[in-house]
């Protein structure tokens, strides 16, 4: 099973990486408890839920320096800390940077961003 965290960044994934053509991606990680010794049937115990929303799509005239295409950036407040520190909120913001084609013979590239606009979490009882 996923954990929220990693389907919250699989959800910010999805938008940056398909080239402007997702716009918005809903997760939603639900845990049941065990099932009911009287009826038989599974308790819904929680539901995390994250919306994401490309956020932003830039045209670049040039590739900026040191980076890769089709790369997968974190940039919320966390991104410098993620590559040393293990311990890390969930990402709540990425960045991709795709080809989109030339233009009077020179390259032209896309830079989506997509954000978590909603981060919900239900603990029944």
């Amino acid at each position: 099973m996923e954990t929220p965290k990693k389907l919250s960044g699989d959800c910010g994934q999805w938008i940056v990486c398909s080239l402007g053509r997702v716009l918005l991606v809903l997760g939603f990680n639900i845990k049941l408890k065990n099932q009911s010794k009287e009826k038989q049937i599974p308790v819904l115990s929680s539901v995390i839920c994250h919306f994401w929303e490309l956020v932003e799509a830039e045209i670049l005239n040039e590739l900026p320096k040191g980076m890769t295409l089709e790369t997968l950036v974190r940039s919320d407040k966390n991104a410098k800390k993620a590559e040393t520190y293990t311990g890390f909120e969930p990402v709540t913001k990425y960045y991709c940077i795709s080809y989109l084609g030339d233009k009077a013979g020179k390259p032209v590239y896309m830079k989506y961003h997509a954000g978590i606009t909603v981060s919900y979490k239900e603990i029944l009882k």
